[in-house]
């Protein structure tokens, strides 16, 4: 009697991204529920979905956490990845909680191509664009209009 390799069901191809498979697996279930995760960092480890909303924003936090969609989006998160696949919800406060002092520390430029980087990753024509071409975002720059 041999072993024979496990293998995972999940409504995905193999090579998919994983984060974009959660978010259509999201949007079939609760479309609602998808257009909040724009807002929202999704990050895949294994078979843990790590969401972040960043920047904070308590009240989509609270909703995220809700007992209904929580049990939307760890339905999700089995179609994309497999049985025992996970969501976890993590705050994206600095380390030590102060707002402020992140804040004034922060790099205006960098933020700017964290957020246009988030704007891109998060725009339905863009995902297909690189789902269709097999391509990825490796920067952004934001459009200073014509030269000439």
């Amino acid at each position: 009697m041999g072993l024979t390799p496990l293998s995972v069901e999940t409504e995905y191809e193999t090579g998919t991204d994983p984060a974009a498979a959660f978010r259509s697996a999201v949007e079939k279930r609760n479309s609602s529920l998808a257009a909040s995760l724009d807002d929202v960092s999704v990050r895949v480890s294994g078979r843990t979905v790590t969401l972040v909303v960043d920047p904070p924003n308590a009240s989509l936090e609270r909703r995220l956490a809700e007992p209904g969609l929580g049990r939307t989006l760890e339905e999700a998160a089995v179609a994309a990845l497999g049985r025992g696949a996970t969501v976890r919800l993590e705050p994206a406060m600095p380390t030590g909680g102060d707002l402020s002092a992140e804040a004034a520390s922060a790099d205006p430029k960098a933020l700017e191509k964290q957020h246009l980087r988030k704007k891109a990753e998060g725009d339905e024509k863009v995902r297909k664009a690189l789902d269709l071409f097999g391509g990825a975002i490796v920067d952004v720059r934001k459009d200073e209009g014509d030269p000439s």
